[in-house]
């Protein structure tokens, strides 16, 4: 997943792409870079880090039928599940 536009974005921002999908939040020259919010046709919403266009750090992904992955993503790839502490 890697969001480009062709013009030198930055600060924070919202931007609605030509197919009607959403990001929200902070962008560096085009790009999503820092904390932000993508929000696809579907449903499905990514909020957390962005690096390079890419999901990068830490951030949840909720699926269209509401199944949530949450952790830490590595360009763009979910690579650690968060463990969650019940004390």
């Amino acid at each position: 997943m890697s969001l480009m536009i062709r013009c030198n974005v930055t600060g924070l921002t919202t931007y609605i792409f030509s197919e009607g999908e959403q990001y929200v939040g902070e962008w560096k020259n085009g790009k999503p870079n820092g904390q932000g919010t993508y929000t696809s046709l579907n449903g499905a919403q990514y909020v957390g880090e962005f690096k390079n266009g890419n999901y990068d750090g830490q951030g949840t992904y909720t699926f269209p039928d509401g199944e949530i992955q949450s952790g830490t993503w590595s360009d763009g790839k979910f690579i650690e599940e968060k463990v969650h502490s019940l004390c």
